[in-house]
């Protein structure tokens, strides 16, 4: 192969990289839906976590633990969740989900 055609097919490639790294990120975009409000119940929780893709493990007492990806998460079924543990919840899912 040519120097020129080695050039011409190594930016067509970086170029297709680009595309595929576009497409995978919207795809990915698409498939999770997360609706965090400041305050929420557990129900609320547990059933945003299902809809994108987390599966029930088991549940002791008023906690459910919930996976996706090999990340476990526990939720408190209260009426209100406490902010710092819902930032924990939060932070569990980026950890799935990336």
């Amino acid at each position: 192969m040519k120097p020129k055609q080695r050039k011409s097919v190594e930016k067509e490639a970086i170029q297709l990289g680009k595309e595929l790294k576009k497409l995978d990120v919207s795809l990915s975009g698409a498939k999770t839906s997360y609706e965090w409000k400041k305050v929420m119940s557990g129900k609320e929780v547990v059933a945003m976590l299902k809809r994108n893709g987390w599966v029930e493990e088991s549940q002791k007492g008023s906690h459910k633990k919930l996976k996706k990806n090999g990340i476990g998460c526990i939720v408190p079924m209260h009426d209100e969740i406490k902010r710092g543990t819902l930032s924990s919840i939060k932070s569990m899912v980026q950890l799935a989900e990336n």
